[in-house]
């Protein structure tokens, strides 16, 4: 037997002592039962002596009928800088922690029973039980599964084609990547707008919509179409703590009410608080006609009364009609013409003229009344 190979025979351990010159020397002792220890020592083993700095390496043990292998407290080394460690089994059971790679390695907070400082290679499926951490320093982005049945996602094999794109996926978790739309969204559309998409598959706009706007008229909220705001379909206006105004087809509405447009009811009424008994309300029904009708009303003592103005370009002249009541005694007057925007009457000869008048006509700025449809 090699000098460097030495037995002891009070227990059976067999030490190899270094050959190069130093005093260290690696043994391997096992119990009468189940336990294999390899163990290292600081000084060479002689006959009739024990070794010096003992610390154990590794521990092959069978206490409960599983193999178990564990590594001692100050670490070991197996094989080569090329080679090192080839095992041949089906599984691995840890008790502790399984450090591979440089222990010194602080880029990321890592935990659990398996550190893979070097990184991992993984060429078939991985499971993952509760939350994926991945470091970036100290701190983390994390992936939780919410799925209540079992879907496997397949990523897309390419980059998207173009730089603003998201993922989409089908029912069967195949994922694609769908391109933004390249215009009409909001980064470049109006402030205070509410972009969204016109029809199906159009791109996204805010060219008709929602704006809520806190300037000029106070707080706003407006429905509007078209390019510009001009084109307001619906406002309602908050320009004070007590005034609201909503415009129909008008931007700025200047009164509680102010429609661009045709109103049609089944009945108008006005209400008010009551003149003379408090505590009640006064209601009156508009007058209603076959015609979107005008009128003035007055007394006059001349052969002549002047029409307003604007009638000129709000009412049609062939459909001016003209009462006439007299005042006191009776006394018969009567309508003589209509020119140059006035209205001539006459009386009864050597008479004066004292009357009441009552002058109405049909607007020709906007559509005929359709009566009967």
């Amino acid at each position: 037997m090699p000098a460097d190979v030495i037995i002891n025979p009070t227990s059976g351990e067999i030490y190899w002592n270094d050959s190069g010159g130093t005093t260290q020397s690696i043994s391997i002792r096992g119990d009468s039962q189940n336990k294999i220890d390899i163990i290292g020592y600081s000084s060479g083993f002689s006959p009739a002596s024990s070794g010096i700095g003992t610390f154990v390496i590794a521990t092959f043990n069978d206490n409960s009928g599983t193999s178990a292998f564990t590594p001692g407290t100050s670490g070991f080394d197996l094989g080569t800088s090329v080679l090192r460690w080839n095992t041949f089994a089906t599984n691995a059971n840890l008790s502790g922690v399984l450090t591979v790679g440089d222990s010194t390695n602080t880029i990321s907070l890592t935990t659990g029973s398996v550190r893979l400082n070097g990184g991992i290679a993984i060429s078939s499926n991985a499971s993952i039980g509760q939350t994926l951490l991945i470091f970036n320093g100290a701190n983390y982005s994390g992936f939780r599964s919410g799925a209540t049945g079992n879907t496997v996602y397949t990523l897309p094999a390419t980059s998207p084609a173009t730089g603003s794109s998201v993922l989409s996926s089908t029912a069967e978790g195949l994922m694609s990547w769908v391109p933004l739309a390249a215009s009409g969204g909001v980064a470049s559309g109006v402030a205070n707008r509410m972009a969204y998409y016109a029809t199906s598959g159009a791109a996204v706009t805010d060219s008709y919509g929602f704006q809520y706007t806190t300037a000029g008229q106070g707080q706003t909220v407006s429905i509007f179409g078209g390019s510009a705001i001009g084109s307001t379909i619906f406002v309602v206006s908050v320009p004070s703590a007590t005034s609201v105004k909503v415009g129909i087809g008008v931007s700025n509405p200047q009164f509680e009410l102010e429609v661009n447009g045709e109103i049609s009811a089944t009945n108008k009424s006005f209400v008010i608080n009551h003149p003379t008994k408090p505590g009640m309300k006064l209601r009156y029904g508009s007058l209603e006609g076959p015609e979107n009708g005008v009128y003035i009303r007055g007394i006059s003592t001349s052969n002549i009364i002047e029409l307003p103005d604007y009638w000129l370009g709000l009412v049609e002249y062939n459909t001016i009609t003209v009462h006439l009541t007299p005042i006191g005694k009776n006394n018969s007057h009567y309508f003589i013409k209509c020119e140059d925007n006035k209205v001539y009457i006459g009386t009864s000869l050597f008479k004066k003229i004292n009357c009441f008048y009552s002058i109405w006509a049909e607007r020709k700025d906007v559509p005929k009344l359709t009566v009967e449809y």
